[in-house]
């Protein structure tokens, strides 16, 4: 199990050494804290609210998944960063810029990915046809995340996986 953990952790330190130190460009430079607001509490929930109060039923409808999706999800998210307390990349290893993101809990799992994957899996199911856009704008903000040095790649990997799930659970029920 030793090597196991030492294998990820290795792993997650090439590929976040890769997108915040090697793969650095100006243009990406400005537009991942951008894409990464997506994620953020202003777009997360601002965005299902708007569908809620000035939608129609169908809008309501998926704007009240979002909202619920969003809300058990990051209470869970909440639990689990607790219980992990995992140091941001950034506050071990100097190296890594962090764009002077202001950062107050811990690393393990991305609330940005997780919000991001709860709120655009829930519209790419009740919008299949726009599906690919949603997943993708997704994908970026857990991206964005890692380019940002303010996680690593498997706390990404776990919002994803925690965002896309409480999504799935709240459409199916």
């Amino acid at each position: 199990m030793k090597r196991v953990k030492s294998f990820i952790f290795e792993n997650d330190i090439r590929i976040l050494y890769a997108f915040n130190i090697i793969y650095k460009r100006k243009l990406f430079d400005k537009l991942m804290p951008m894409i990464t607001h997506l994620g953020g509490p202003v777009f997360t929930i601002l965005m299902p609210l708007l569908m809620i109060f000035g939608g129609n039923d169908y809008l309501k409808e998926c704007g009240k998944n979002c909202l619920i999706s969003l809300s058990t999800s990051h209470i869970f998210v909440h639990f689990i960063k607790k219980a992990f307390s995992r140091q941001r990349p950034c506050w071990i290893n100097k190296d890594f810029s962090s764009f002077n993101i202001e950062l107050k809990d811990y690393s393990f799992p991305s609330g940005h990915t997780t919000a991001a994957f709860s709120i655009f899996t829930t519209l790419a199911f009740f919008f299949p046809h726009l599906s690919v856009i949603f997943i993708s704008l997704a994908l970026l903000v857990g991206l964005s995340r890692v380019y940002l040095g303010v996680h690593y790649p498997t706390d990404v990997a776990a919002g994803m996986l925690i965002g896309s799930l409480f999504s799935y659970i709240t459409y199916i029920i």
